[in-house]
């Protein structure tokens, strides 16, 4: 085996978060302006307690690793399960503990305490330890415990780093098959991933795609699970045996649709799967072992090591099946929603890159494709995000472009411009796709037109699109642009600029006056980035570039003709416009310093004349648009100074000379050089600024390099020139630092000093005292003792009687000067383990619980967990007295916190002071507004969650007040009303007013920050407010009824632009309602409702929306382990019919129709019908029944047939056959004699009706079977010629049923028919009537003549296995085999 290469190590990505509350919720705290900076190791080293956690995988060993390079003394180092205080030593600086998840689970809580306690035993050594994050949260409790412990997350490593390193270390085909997969790229962003990549590439040469990786980990991982244990022999059968026995447990998974288990679902499975192979598991190998070693146990719950490996052992397994079409409909699809449930999404991508199984994938996407009526972009992504095609036969990509194309033809849903769906049409698109892509675009909507143009473009970009398909669209860009639609001449000017028409849009700059203003901002864009260059459409972005449209300034901004860009910015000077074209509205849609810079380089190797107009056009930028950092174009400023007649040029244009400064104020060090000082230096001379202006600019930039050991020597003399000033600087900035140093540091050694002073006042005791506490880390290198002395003498002095609080205004209050330090004192005393003397003053403590965060010069929640941890539970004897107390003070003692008082009925069950809450609350209903409101607000949370008042309480307060803003009290008194008492005029007033207050979307044309109201917050929250007390209420009608009016509303802004933010957040939040009450019949019901919808105007938000809902409710759905094991047994032990796509669909039609009309005609099953009950509902009825009979027969047991079915048109077909993922045979009934097959105009008529059906349906294959009944007016040649006219249909059959039957007695018998003589009945009814006299069997009697031969009884008792809607299962069966055909039924 190779020595594998050594890969230096890559920083990883390091977050740090304050608490492990903002770990959990990934809440970084950032500034408004902050830049997302990674935390280094030499900074990660400055933190005293940390854990460092991270994902498997992530390199959290490996940082340690690191981290023990850099101080490799003073270091003490060891794994958590071997950790133990006392062997480390006191001299030690740094305590590194690592893996504490591997830790055994009984030991995990004690390891962690004593790695708590040690840091509190020992604050001066800093400690260090990792810990996978999922661990943390099982565990969040306790984590919580350690006091002052920081929490930093390990990420992914940047993908540029990982690439250098993939580009350094990997063979060629490895570095093409990464470039080409965007999830295998993301996946090498985890360390270990990466490292396996690098190792496989290293062994075997080169790594194909990312199964070939997902093999190595597995079977590495095996090899290493296996070696680890001496009792198990190392060989291959023992590695497949573990690995053929994992894909089926991750199959198993993700039927349950779960990525963890338990124990003893593990077990379940294992037990439950039939067959040898996980018997020869448990014979030859620990589970013990199996759940430690190969699935990662995280507190008894065992999983994959990521989700990517579990779908990848879960296909294989899939893989294994001889019909993986059938076995995914068992197992993958929700029959009622027709969806995929969402993991499977997942699994099925990892088949395409299996050589002998790219067929079966593009089968199972077609199918899939298909049968979702409405599959969401991301999962159509999703499913294609391995498909190479460079591995696909020319009818593979012509098969797999026709199906994306259609789909999204067929779906409300846009393609991404340039994304990966238009990057792999490209790539399958041959001559062969060139019909299918001619289509009739009249009918088009914008969004199946927008997706025409991404996907010409991108086949445009590669140069091989068809001359016929070119012309087409042209001659439809043509014909679209003259109408007086907008959107089509928008989509007409996408399509000319996909198809490079310069001619034609050269043309239409005649017009442009005539364009509507988003006509022409389209117009700019499209011709911009299409690079013309004819003046006529230059004008045309000129004119526009002054109004300040961003799309005309790109244009001009994005000319690379040096003519072209001469002509425009003369012009623009001509016009006395610069101003204007350097426009601040819209700067942050405008690439001004990128396109900016590629004209100076054209412009710059033209002549003198182009040097200085585009020096001009560069200065205007600068003095125009200030306020950027022009970091692009300080490159470009250089060169222009470099060059004395453009420096003298550049220098002159600027009316304001604070702008130069500015400029060069900002300038980038790496282009300052002794060159650009000198040459600046004579040009601002030459210019006449004055000398203190010039000083001011040299001395700027020569300070950004003196100190620059490569620079300095050059710039020496100018250095000296200034020197008087760098020496002052110098001096003044050490003065500044050292004085912030000093300063802080003096007060502390003078409070100190003050401590030790026995001459010093108690007075100035406690004052120092109190400044100390604020700065526990100076007093730790300190002896504490005097400090612990003072504050013992200040709670020995101290006397609560004797303070006293008075409130000036309700935000204004003067206290005593010892009420503010007693929280300060606590704390100092709770850090240095002094508990007993606390517990001396705890009644001290709980007498102050109404005050004890008035000051916010510390962290509030640490003093109240600090108070909480020393006064404990106050019994209800110490309740009283505290209540008494506080109520005979005479002062504002209770009036200054209502934050305190609020603590103190939630924290310590001091019920007795929820007078205080009326009290708040009535002060509001005095004081309506903003500092009355959070007291009053807190207090209603209280009064609710206590059950303090009676829903009459809160409807006066309701109808008291005015504000009826979405975070006024009376919205949160309605709120309630609705979750406690479920009442209805709260629940119609809150429904009402979110029909009534639309709030509109404010579109900030200029592309700056802005301030965003409640409204606005309300909408794009992730939990917003206003249907919260919505969400747990069940089966209340008036509240589902109210909830789908306002569904309708939603459905109807999504019509408006401006409110179609609002029209998202009602449909979410009514969607995540009925999610919740999960009923699945609501669901449905809204699908119906956005169908409808679409029906009149097809729109992409609200079907997003609905599928996002409908996959939620999917997710939600889970299996239990034993029904999935189950769904798996049946699956491998059922014989599929080999019946894979529509084509197989349509191949048994053929079969079953032959067998129905053997049964119609030969049988002649509707001879004792009578002819006037024949009619088209009465075969329905029965045809429907003949057809499932028959498909049960043939072993199409899972065959749907539906009658009647719905259309979005509310129209119905007649018959609906479904099977599996294939798309249904539609059958159109008719009767011959009917007016539709009869008389040709009828005929005409009913055949687009037909069309219109095959669409709405989907139809495989579309029947129209005709029947006839020997009426009047059933002539034959009517049928042929029906025939012919349905010719041209694709996958259509015309059928014609006779019934009667074959020897030729007519259908039915009529009315008058009632004699039975020479009957078959008559023949049969004297033996009959001879055997009821014999036995003696005088109660009634019923005859069926026809039912011996028509179900084969000639023996009693016969059995038939009916279900409910009259098909006969099977027959025949008695004792065990009837028992055992119904326990499957009813599985």
């Amino acid at each position: 085996m190779k020595a594998p290469k050594i890969l230096n190590y890559i920083t990883p990505q390091i977050v740090k978060y304050q608490n492990i509350d903002d770990l959990l919720e990934n809440n970084r705290q950032r500034t408004f302006f902050d830049v997302s900076e990674n935390l280094s190791i030499d900074k990660l080293l400055e933190e005293y307690f940390v854990c460092i956690v991270g994902e498997p995988g992530i390199g959290k060993s490996r940082l340690v690793d690191e981290i023990k390079k850099r101080i490799s003394a003073n270091i003490y180092s060891c794994s958590a399960s071997k950790f133990n205080p006392t062997d480390v030593s006191a001299e030690k600086k740094y305590c590194i503990v690592d893996a504490l998840d591997e830790v055994e689970g009984s030991s995990f809580y004690a390891i962690l305490q004593s790695i708590k306690q040690y840091k509190e035993e020992n604050l001066d050594i800093k400690i260090l330890f990792t810990c996978r994050k999922h661990y943390v949260a099982s565990y969040a409790k306790y984590f919580s415990d350690c006091r002052n412990l920081r929490f930093v997350e390990i990420c992914r490593l940047n993908e540029s780093e990982v690439m250098n390193a993939v580009n350094g270390h990997c063979c060629q085909t490895t570095i093409e098959n990464i470039n080409k997969s965007p999830k295998l790229r993301e996946l090498i962003t985890i360390p270990r991933y990466l490292t396996f990549l690098l190792e496989c590439d290293e062994q075997k040469g080169g790594s194909l795609n990312i199964g070939e990786l997902f093999e190595y980990m597995i079977a590495r991982s095996i090899q290493a699970a296996i070696k680890s244990q001496k009792a198990i022999k190392d060989n291959e059968n023992n590695k497949i045996l573990v690995q053929r026995t994992l894909e089926k447990i991750a199959f198993v998974m993700e039927i349950s649709r779960r990525d963890q288990i338990s124990k003893d679902e593990l077990y379940t499975i294992l037990d439950g799967i039939k067959g040898n192979m996980t018997q020869m598991l448990t014979v030859n190998f620990d589970l013990l072992f199996f759940q430690s070693r190969i699935l990662k146990d995280t507190n008894g719950i065992l999983q994959f090591e990521n989700t990517e490996l579990q779908e990848y052992l879960a296909a294989k397994e899939l893989c294994r099946q001889d019909n993986i079409e059938s076995m995914l409909y068992d197992v993958a699809v929700h029959k009622e929603l027709k969806h995929i449930y969402p993991n499977w999404n997942d699994v099925i991508p990892h088949i395409s890159y299996s050589d002998d199984r790219i067929q079966t994938f593009i089968n199972v996407f077609k199918l899939i494709v298909s049968y979702e009526s409405n599959l969401d972009n991301k999962s159509f992504e999703n499913l294609l995000k391995y498909v190479d095609s460079s591995a696909l036969s020319p009818q593979q990509k012509e098969d797999l472009f026709s199906i994306i194309f259609e789909h999204y033809q067929r779906i409300p849903v846009y393609i991404m411009w340039r994304g990966p769906i238009p990057q792999l049409l490209q790539e399958c698109y041959t001559t062969g796709c060139d019909v299918q892509m001619q289509l009739t675009f009249d009918h088009l909507n914008k969004i199946q037109l927008s997706n025409i143009y991404v996907i010409l473009d991108a086949i445009v970009e590669n140069n091989n699109l068809s001359k016929c398909v070119s012309d087409h669209w042209i001659n439809a860009a043509n014909d679209l642009m003259g109408t007086n639609d907008e959107e089509k001449q928008l989509a007409a000017l996408n399509l000319y600029n996909a198809l490079k028409c310069t001619d034609e849009l050269v043309q239409l700059s005649k017009s442009y006056r005539g364009f509507t203003q988003e006509l022409q901002k389209k117009y700019c864009e499209v011709t911009g980035y299409s690079g013309i260059v004819n003046k006529d459409v230059v004008d045309c972005w000129l004119n526009d570039c002054y109004t300040g449209n961003p799309y005309a300034i790109n244009a001009v901004l994005y000319i690379e003709d040096l003519t072209t860009i001469i002509y425009a910015y003369n012009k623009i000077l001509e016009d006395g416009k610069l101003y204007e074209f350097f426009n601040k509205k819209g700067a942050l849609v405008v690439c001004y310093e990128l396109y900016l810079k590629k004209q100076f380089d054209i412009a710059w190797k033209g002549d003198t004349d182009s040097r200085q107009l585009i020096t001009r056009i560069i200065a205007g930028f600068i003095s125009n648009h200030s306020y950027t950092t022009h970091s692009v174009i300080n490159v470009v400023v250089k060169q222009v100074l470099l060059e004395e007649a453009t420096g003298a040029l550049f220098i002159a244009s600027f009316d304001r000379k604070w702008d130069l400064e500015d400029l060069f104020r900002h300038f980038d060090a790496e282009f300052i050089d002794v060159e650009l000082v000198s040459s600046l230096d004579k040009l601002l001379s030459e210019a006449k600024l004055e000398i203190w202006s010039i000083d001011n600019i040299l001395i700027t930039l020569i300070n950004k390099i003196r100190s620059d050991a490569g620079k300095k020597a050059s710039i020496k003399d100018y250095v000296e020139r200034y020197s008087e000033t760098f020496e002052r600087w110098d001096k003044e900035s050490s003065e500044i630092e050292n004085e912030k140093v000093n300063l802080n540091k003096q007060h502390l050694i003078k409070a100190y000093e003050i401590l030790i002073d026995s001459s010093a006042s108690y007075y100035d005791k406690y004052n120092a005292a109190y400044e100390l506490s604020n700065d526990i880390e100076f007093v730790r290198k300190q002896n504490h003792q005097p400090l612990i002395d003072v504050i013992k003498s200040f709670f020995k002095e101290l006397d609560l009687d004797k303070m006293t609080v008075e409130r000036k205004a309700h935000n204004s209050f003067t206290l005593h000067l010892s009420l503010p330090k007693i929280p300060c004192f606590v704390k100092v005393l709770y850090y240095w383990g002094y508990k007993d003397l606390l517990n001396d003053y705890r009644i001290i403590l709980a007498k102050t619980l109404p005050n004890i965060c008035i000051m916010r010069n510390y962290d509030a929640s640490e003093i109240k967990e600090i108070y909480k941890s020393v006064v404990g539970r106050i019994s209800d004897g110490e309740k009283k007295q505290l209540v008494e107390w506080w109520k005979s003070r005479e002062d504002d003692f209770m009036d200054i916190s209502s934050d305190d008082i609020c603590t103190c009925i939630i924290d310590y069950g001091i019920e007795a002071l929820s007078y205080k809450l009326e009290e708040y609350i009535e002060q509001y209903k005095a004081n309506q507004n903003l500092e009355y409101s959070i007291a009053a607000s807190k207090a209603l949370d209280i009064i609710s969650d206590y059950n303090y008042w009676g829903i009459d309480k809160y409807r006066d307060l309701f109808d008291s007040l005015k504000d009826d803003g979405i975070k006024s009290i009376k919205m949160q008194c309605n709120a309630i009303m609705i979750e406690k008492f479920k009442d209805t005029d709260a629940i119609k007033w809150r429904i009402e007013y979110l029909k009534n207050n639309v709030v509109k979307s404010l579109h900030n044309d200029t592309g700056h920050a802005r301030p965003i109201s409640y409204e606005e917050s309300e909408m794009i929250s992730p939990n917003p407010y206003m249907f919260r007390c919505f969400m747990n209420i069940k089966d209340n009608e008036m509240l589902t009824e109210q909830m789908l009016e306002l569904f309708d509303v939603g459905l109807a802004l999504c019509e408006n632009f401006d409110t179609q933010e609002y029209a998202r957040y009602l449909l979410n939040q009514i969607y995540l309602f009925f999610v919740s009450v999960n009923n699945i019949g609501y669901i449905s019901i809204f699908r119906e409702k956005v169908e409808d919808h679409n029906a009149k105007n097809v729109n992409y938000l609200a079907t997003s929306i609905m599928n996002n809902a409908e996959m939620m409710f999917l997710i939600n759905e889970k299996s239990t382990i034993g029904r999935a094991v189950k769904q798996y047994n049946k699956c491998i032990e059922e014989s599929y019919l080999n019946l894979r796509n529509d084509g197989d669909l349509r191949r048994y039609f053929t079969e079953i129709h032959s067998e129905v009309q053997k049964e119609i005609q030969d049988q002649g099953i509707y001879t004792l019908v009578r002819p006037d009950t024949l009619s088209e509902d009465f075969i329905q009825r029965e045809l429907k029944n003949t057809i499932i009979n028959k498909c049960c027969q043939m072993g199409l047991e899972a065959v749907r047939v539906d009658r009647e079915v719905a259309l979005q048109d509310n129209k119905r077909t007649d018959l609906l056959i479904r099977y599996g993922l294939c798309n249904p045979i539609m059958v159109e009934l008719k009767l011959l004699h009917n007016k539709e097959i009869q008389e040709k105009k009828k005929r005409q008529e009913y055949r687009k009706k037909f069309v219109q059906y095959t669409n709405a349906t989907g139809a495989c294959l579309s029947v129209f079977w005709v029947f006839d009944v020997h009426r009047e007016n059933s002539k034959r040649p009517e049928f042929e010629e029906l025939k012919l006219e349905y010719k041209d249909l694709p996958h259509t059959l015309v059928l014609l049923t006779d019934c009667k039957c074959s020897s030729g007695i007519e259908t039915g018998l009529s009315k008058k028919q009632t004699s039975l003589k020479g009957s078959k009945a008559s023949r049969k009814l004297k033996p009959w009537r001879a055997a009821i006299e014999e036995l003696g069997m005088n109660w009634v009697q019923l005859l069926d003549v026809d039912a011996s031969d028509i179900y084969g009884i000639y023996a009693i008792p016969r059995t038939f296995l009916v279900d409910p809607t009259g098909i006969v299962i099977d027959k025949n069966l008695r004792g065990e085999k009837l028992e055992e055909a119904l326990s499957k039924l009813f599985e």
